[in-house]
This record gives C-alpha cells, structure tokens and sequence, in this order.
C-alpha cells in the first residue's frame, strides 16, 4: 500500500450572537391545448371568482366540518397601554342567516365614536352558503356597542373584498369588486341608501384597497384612492391605481404602478394610504414565483395626489410569508403586506408604517415560528428600518402570528395592531391580540383582546380554505377598532372589541445601570409632567415598590436577564410605561484545543476530542456549524440551457435558499450547502411561470466524474407534475467526499426529465455546489451547557475514498 499522509486542519471560530425583546391561475400558453387546470387562476383570491369556477366544476368548495366549540376565555384586556380592563365582543348584528368574513372599518373623522363596517357576507342555511350578498355596510354611532345597517351588498350584489372611508364631508365609501370581476366603489351621504359607481370596468382584477386622504394639511384632501391587481388585460399580474378627485362620482384611467419591481409571477395584496402633506404611497407583495410565499415587498410613491408615481421599487427582499407555507389552522392565509402613516402632526408625523406576517426572522426566514413584523421610513419611503417583532411572546416556540393590519390614531399617533395569535392554545385553535407603540414602533405591548378562543375552519360552500383573507383595526382620538371574523358559535361572524389607549402622561427613558459585583441596579427616568401620584416600578410584571423621585434601587436575586418597567399613577389611573432590561452575568465560552491537526494514511480513520467549557455565569446555548475551505479543481461538465417560458425561480436544499429569475443557463456554485452520507435532505424546486406539462430534472454528480450518467446520480425526475416540488433526497454511502455539482433542469413536456445535458426549447438549468461530508463527522452539533460546565464534541476523520491531498475545514462555533 502507498502511504500518503493526509493533512487535516481544524480552526475554530467563535461568534457570540445576542438579542432582547419585537387558490391560483397558472398562466395559458400557446404551446398546447390548454387543460383543465389551466383554466384555473389560483392566484386570484376573491370570492366571486371561486364562486364561479365552483359553478363550471374547476374548484372545490369547502365540505361541511363538525363545528369545535369555542373556549371562553374572558374580555379582561391586561395592558398599561388600555384606560380600561374590559371589553367584551360585539356582534356587528344578530342575524344567523348570514356569514360575515374579511372586515374593513373606517371611522368618521369627524366623530370618534362613529364607526363604518363592511364585511363579506353570504346567506347561510345553518350548513352552507347560499347567495353571495358581497360587501355590505354596518354602522355603530355609539363607539361599537350597538350596530345598524344591512347584510345586503352597498347600493346591490357585488363580488366582495370589502374596504372602507368617510370623508371629512361625512360621504361614506365602500369598495369592492364588482359582479363582473371589475372594480367598483358606493357612496353614501346618510348611511343608508347607496349609489353605485365603476372604478374600472374590465374583468378578473383582485385584492383592492381604497384609501381617502383626511388631512388638514393636504392639498388633495378628499382624493379617493383604489389599488388593486390585474389578472388579464392592461397590467396584467400588476398592480394599477386608480383616484376620484369628485367624491366617488368619477374615477380616472387606471395606471400601471408597480412592474418596475420586475416579479417573477405577480404582484398583489395591496394597499395605499396618503401622507400628511397629501402624498401617496402603495405597498403590496411580490410573488417571484407561482405558488410560492409571498418574497419581497413592493412600494410606490406619488407626491402630486396620484396623477403620476415614481419608479416602484423593493423595499425589503429575502422576506418569506405564508401563503403556501400556510400555518396548522384549517384556512388559507396569506402575508400582504398592510400600511398605515402618522398625520397626526406630532412627533412621528409622516413616519410610514408596513406590517407582514414572516416564517421567522426576515431575511433568515427559517424555524417554526410565523411572527409578525413592522418596518418604518421616516424620509418619505427613500429608506427602511430593520423590521420589530410585534408579538411579544417568547420566538422558537413554533407559535403562529399572522394577518396583521395596523393604523396609526391620526389624532394621537399612536400604533395598534390585530393580528391572529395561538400563543395559549392548541396549534388549531386563536385567538385575537392586538398590540400598541407610543414610540414610533420601536416598543409594542401585546394582549388579548377577544373573548374566546376558537378553532377557524373553511367555510362550507365557499372557496376551498375560505375564511375571510384579512381583519380590520381602525383607531381616531384615542377609540380602537378592532374587527375579525370568527366562527365561535358555529356562524361565522363579524366581531368588534372597543378599547381606548392611555394617553396620561408617562415617564420616558428608563436607564439601567448594573454593579457586575453585587447585582445591584440604579434605575432613572425622566417625567416632564408636574402633576401625578407616584411611580410604580415593575420587575418581570411584579411590583417592586413605589417612588416619588426619578430614581430607584434593586437588587437583582440572581444571574439573569431581566425587564423593568417604570409607570405613573395618577387620579384618573395608572400611565403607560417606560421599560429597559438587564442582563446579570454571561455565558462564556472556551474552546480546547482551538486547532486539530490530523495526519492519516488513505483508507484510515480516527477520532479526536473538541472540548467547550463555559466559563461564564449564564447557560450556554451553542451550535456548531461546518464550514469546508479546502479548494475545488476545475469542473468540465457538459453544456445546458433551456429557452425560458418556464423558469426555476426558487431553490431551497439545505444551506441553499436562491430565487432567481429566467436565465436559460445559471451557475449558482459559489453556492454550496454540506451533506453527510447516508442522510436525507428535502429539496424545493418553484417554477416561476408554470404549466402542468412542465417536467423536473435533478442529478448531482455523486463520484465527481464531471458527468451525470452514473447510477443514482439522477435524484428527481418527475414529468408532468408542474416542474416544481419538494423531493427528499438520500446522500449514498458511496459518495465521494467533497465538492461536487448539482444539476436542476425544467422543460416542457414529454412526461420525463430529460438529459442533464444540451438545450431544449423552453426552461431553465441551473447549477449548484454541493460537498458531500464524507472525511470529517462532528457529534453534538448542538446543546446546553450550564455556567461552569463542558461538553466534549467528537471529530471523526474518514480517509476512505480519499484523494491524496490537504483536506481543510472551519467549526463555526455560536451562542
């Protein structure tokens, strides 16, 4: 046997990372004779629209269920933010006959306690719908407590997706899409008769949103503003923008506003708002592929009240919503995009507010949790903030978060947000939560807010997954309106839950300052007012004590992180707070030895001991990342293309999470993710423009010949099936260790995958690097390691197989 040493070399780096608390139309092509299921557009999310496929036979509407019974669980609302502790659900009306889904609200500007409602509703015969009234209107004059109104459709019938505004002249508005799949808008001046008006006539638009401008400041006040998608005709699969400048009674030519951001399918989920200075400003999601979640959002400005828009771009990628990795509930859901913006003139006016619901952390979009999420711009959109978590319980949980809205009070400022939430139930069943900011969203606290927990469920007759597609919350002078749909008793129905924020003065600024040595912490805040009782000083929601003074001292009982919260009490009730945390102590961690150095004859194996001591006062949470630095020679594999049309726009296998757009060739290989024999990962492929008769192809170059012909080395092949899927994928044990390439192919048509080689008429390749782990094994990859406490990690080295040669790697080592 020859004997060749081979050099293995180890280097530990150590990264230290903290944080503290915040169905659809597949597109028709001339190269076939179209099927079935390309009739079908299952993007399109109105009502009407799967109504009528249901009638022609091409969708499946929602069976009939057992009702789960809802769980009470009180109208008791915990917060500082809220003057009052109880608010019972209101029934926007008693009927049992009727559904009622997908809310908007709006309330008047010029009386806080007047509150416009319009809401999906249908006929129900106590197990299914029957006729579809469309977007109805509901009134309450009392702040909520008692509703008037009609579950029939605004001025007649139309096919839904409600949304709201009242002037400053007290016209009342509601939109929706019309029974002919166009747009359309009903107004009226006593709440009670309605007259109908065409926004934009042709058929197949979706999701609008409609937006009046109340500013004082303005010089558009009372421009009515409609958004919506276009699924056929002029900006198809694009968002268009249309405005009345005559109350309702006209509406100008439809503009084209957003395919500069170039989506890969669509653009949809829109909304508009208007700033206070008259500028206005659409956000929605961006689909780079179909189906895929929602990947980035879009945003457009105008600053001449909508007679023309700047250059849309994407304000944040890499995000990843929910509309196909869907949540445990039984109902669709989706992550647009919702905005709302500060006129109130003070001291966050014209800051713009966005609101999504994200798998995880934006931008790492990874995990179990779906959590929703908040950007700002201060400088009218030109820049972002990095996003805030909302909801405030514990992330890694795997709890669910999602259909957010959000409005900023245009009197007071301040934020609140509703959202889905089952934080403290079963992955089944919700509950509503709102949450408030007085800080310009930098700080939210989070509550229930509705009385029961309940279990949604699609409903019987609709569109298949069907239970309303967004709530609603709508706040002036203080009043917050948050409205949803649930379906507690069996019916499915609309429910508001009046509260007042808390406006009394507060301390701001809470500082913290920490003696490392005994634990104890120095509290100061600052309060401007004159007038008030007494401070109450709060450490993770108990009451310590009680001050007069600017000041306070603790003693903390033990290493830890810990959150304080300083309030003012006053004759009318306690202020909102001012909050901060510490942390007491540290995880520490020591690595040894910091190098391993390995010397083995080809065909050998051995092991060797890593050691992770924490020396610090904390537990240690780790995890243990394998990076491989050795280099890769040259590659000569053969040439292949396709010709576009269908495309692979999404990639997701292991470390590797790439979307792209149409290239007919691209060499993604300085993209690489580690497998290990004998293991099996899912691999994600998303066809960007699809059709059923587009076939998928995947070969990785397991003996790295620089060639797929080999035995296994074709992983997926799969024809007919749309050219996208998720596929699992076993590395062999046969596998040459190291660097190699991934080969993914889809075409048109022929019911097979193909060749990995030469070029087709339609589709896309595209080519990837993937390093087989076979030399070197690290066991844990992860733990726990209490304060004082080690742990040793086993490197097992494998020359099997091997080249002669320096094979090296990083352990990426973070907390």
């Amino acid at each position: 046997m020859q004997k060749t040493k081979l050099l293995f070399t180890m280097l530990i780096a150590v990264f230290f990372i903290s944080g503290t608390a915040f169905s659809q139309k597949q597109q028709e092509k001339e190269k076939h004779q179209k099927d079935q299921s390309e009739v079908l557009d299952t993007r399109i999310d109105n009502m009407g629209y799967w109504r009528l496929m249901a009638e022609q036979g091409l969708a499946p509407v929602a069976p009939v269920v057992p009702f789960t019974p809802a769980i009470n669980t009180g109208s008791e609302i915990k917060a500082f933010s809220v003057v009052f502790d109880d608010s019972p659900d209101v029934p926007v009306t008693d009927l049992t006959n009727v559904t009622q889904t997908e809310n908007s609200s709006f309330v008047d500007p010029n009386n806080a306690e007047y509150l416009l409602n319009s809401n999906n509703s249908t006929s129900w015969n106590g197990g299914s719908v029957g006729s579809l009234y469309g977007a109805n209107y509901f009134q309450s004059a009392d702040a909520g407590l008692t509703w008037g109104g009609s579950h029939q459709g605004a001025g007649g019938g139309n096919s839904g997706d409600p949304t709201t505004a009242i002037g400053l002249n007290g016209r009342q508005f509601v939109g929706y899409i019309s029974s002919s799949g166009g747009m359309g808008v009903a107004y009226s001046d006593n709440g009670s008769s309605w007259t109908q008006k065409t926004c934009y006539a042709p058929g197949s638009q979706d999701k609008n949103h409609m937006w009046i401008d109340n500013s004082l400041s303005s010089s558009h006040e009372g421009n009515l503003y409609n958004v919506w998608t276009s699924f056929g005709g002029f900006g198809s699969n694009n968002i268009l923008f249309a405005r009345s400048t005559d109350n309702g009674e006209s509406w100008n030519s439809a503009l084209n506003i957003s395919s500069a951001v170039n989506a890969g399918s669509h653009n949809q989920g829109c909304n508009v708002q208007s700033g206070p200075n008259g500028e206005v400003y659409v956000v929605w999601a961006i689909y780079d592929g179909w189906p895929t979640d929602e990947t980035a959002i879009g945003f457009a400005k105008s600053t001449d009240g909508g007679a023309t828009f700047g250059t849309a771009t994407r304000i944040i990628e890499n995000i990843r919503g929910i509309r196909t990795t869907e949540t445990s509930k039984n109902h669709r859901v989706n992550s647009f995009p919702v905005m709302t913006v500060d006129i109130s003139g003070g001291q966050y006016n014209g800051n713009i507010y966005i609101t999504w619901a994200n798998v995880g952390v934006p931008g790492v979009n990874t995990g179990s949790d779906i959590d929703v999420y908040v950007i700002r711009s201060e400088d009218d959109g030109a820049s972002w903030s990095t996003s805030v978590k909302i909801n405030q319980d514990p992330s890694g949980q795997g709890k669910e978060h999602y259909f957010s809205w959000i409005v900023s009070d245009p009197e007071t400022g301040i934020l609140s947000t509703i959202f889905y939430d089952d934080r403290n139930v079963s992955s089944s069943q919700c509950e509503v939560f709102c949450a408030n900011s007085f800080d310009g969203g930098d700080t939210w606290e989070d509550f229930k807010v509705s009385d029961v927990a309940f279990t949604p469920s699609a409903i019987p007759g609709l569109a298949g997954g069907y239970m309303g597609d967004y709530l609603s919350i709508t706040a002036r002078g203080s009043y917050v309106y948050p409205v949803w749909g649930d379906n507690r008793n069996g019916l499915f129905m609309t429910y508001v839950s009046p509260y007042v924020t808390n406006n009394l003065p507060k301390p701001t600024d809470l500082v913290i300052s920490l003696d490392e040595e005994t634990g104890e912490t120095s509290l100061s805040w600052d309060y401007e007012e004159k007038d008030f009782l007494y401070f109450n000083v709060y450490r993770e929601g108990e009451l310590l004590g009680t001050t007069t003074e600017n000041s306070y001292t603790d003693n903390l009982p033990d290493y830890g992180i810990y959150n304080y919260v300083v309030t003012a009490m006053h004759d009318d009730g306690e202020s909102t707070g001012a909050g901060a945390s510490i942390q007491w102590g540290n995880p520490h961690i020591a690595i040894n030895p910091d190098m391993v150095i390995e010397n083995l004859l080809i065909g050998a194996s051995s092991s060797k001991t890593l050691t992770i001591q924490n020396t610090g006062e904390l537990q240690l949470n780790y995890s243990i990342g394998v990076e491989i630095t050795s280099d890769k020679g040259v590659d000569a594999y053969c040439s292949a293309s396709g010709g576009g049309d269908e495309y692979i726009s999404g990639i997701e296998f292991g470390d590797i999470n790439n979307n792209s757009g149409s290239d007919g060739y691209a060499d993604y290989t300085d993209q690489s993710t580690l497998v290990n024999m004998g293991e099996s990962y899912d691999i994600t492929v998303t066809n960007g423009n699809v059709y059923t008769s587009d076939d998928l192809g995947v070969w990785i170059d397991w003996n790295q010949d620089d060639d797929f012909d080999d035995a296994g080395e074709n992983v997926v092949c799969e024809g007919g099936n749309s050219g996208q899927g998720t596929y699992s994928i076993t590395i062999p044990s046969t596998a040459v260790p190291g660097e190699t390439t991934m080969r993914i192919r889809i075409k048109w048509s022929g019911e097979d995958c193909g060749s990995p080689c030469g070029s087709t008429s339609y589709g896309e390749v595209e080519d990837y690097s993937v390093y087989v782990l076979g030399w070197l094994i690290v066991d844990p990859t992860e733990g726990e390691i209490a304060a004082g406490e080690s742990e040793d990690i086993t490197l097992s080295f494998d020359a099997a197989d091997l080249e002669e040669g320096v094979y090296t790697a990083n352990l990426n080592i973070s907390s």
